[in-house]
């Protein structure tokens, strides 16, 4: 879509020159999808975020207690 071949106007994006532009499809899927879908995806990124939190968390609690364990066993 950006290649150089496809442009009509006299910018020539090889030579350093670079238009702002916007491009806009037209389809069968309606906003409500995509914003439906946009909220999933980011729903589904933060749960998997939290997720590695809590995943490092209990690590981390896990080797403090191995750590006391060793010391009290010591």
């Amino acid at each position: 879509m950006w290649d150089a071949k496809n442009m009509m106007c006299a910018s020539d994006p090889r030579h350093g020159c670079y238009l702002t532009a916007s491009a806009m499809f037209h389809g069968k899927m309606s906003t409500k999808e995509v914003d439906e879908q946009m909220i999933n995806s980011n729903m589904n990124d933060l749960v998997a975020e939290y997720q590695q939190y809590q995943d490092a968390i209990i690590e981390e609690e896990y080797e403090e207690e191995e750590e006391e364990e060793k010391e009290v066993g010591a």
